[in-house]
């Protein structure tokens, strides 16, 4: 299941101002959280700046992991080999 930062405007960020924001909790601006998780959406890279559909703001039930395509690797949350063949790293590493 993909995992994209998207900000306000659900346009596709760079995955650390999610886990900036993850590290001191909700901030809000005028009542929404500037930059969230989107999860779904379609499985291939999504390039910043693109607006997001087809997905959700809630992460789905039973899905504990989660890939983050928007450098194009897969980065954090991904079990065994798959992670090294993309290029990333898997969670704690």
């Amino acid at each position: 299941m993909p995992r994209r930062c998207v900000d306000a405007n659900s346009k596709v960020v760079a995955d650390q101002s999610c886990e900036d924001e993850d590290r001191r909790g909700p901030v809000t601006t005028g009542g929404v959280y500037p930059y969230r998780w989107y999860y779904g959406g379609g499985s291939s890279y999504v390039p910043p700046g693109t607006v997001v559909n087809g997905g959700s703001y809630t992460p789905p039930e039973g899905v504990s992991t989660f890939a983050q395509p928007t450098s194009g690797h897969t980065v954090t949350g991904v079990f065994g080999s798959s992670a090294g063949a993309h290029g990333g790293a898997a969670a704690g590493e």
